[in-house]
């Protein structure tokens, strides 16, 4: 199996790496999103209490959002770490 370099991130790499998003304002209109996850080959890596967002000012990034968060209490990392999302989950990364 392939490996990647995301499994040699650090906690802040993988904060960094799961708080951007191309539909989090779309989303969140509709619904109340309190938690958002890392997510590598189809498993939950880390899960973040969501706080707020920012428009990401990169040229190069138009449309996408900075999500702000912090680790998620212990108890809901441990439900969540243990779910298969590999039919909600359509990517690798």
């Amino acid at each position: 199996m392939a490996r990647s370099a995301a499994e040699n991130m650090t906690p802040e790499e993988l904060y960094q790496a799961t708080s951007v998003s191309w539909h989090v304002r779309l989303v969140m209109k509709d619904r109340d999103i309190k938690y958002y996850c890392a997510v590598y080959d189809n498993s939950i890596i880390d899960v973040y209490e969501l706080t707020g967002f920012t428009a990401d000012t990169r040229p190069d990034k138009k449309g996408r959002s900075i999500l702000k968060g912090e680790l998620a209490n212990k108890e809901m990392r441990n439900l969540l770490l243990t779910l298969d999302v590999s039919s909600i989950h359509t990517s690798s990364g």
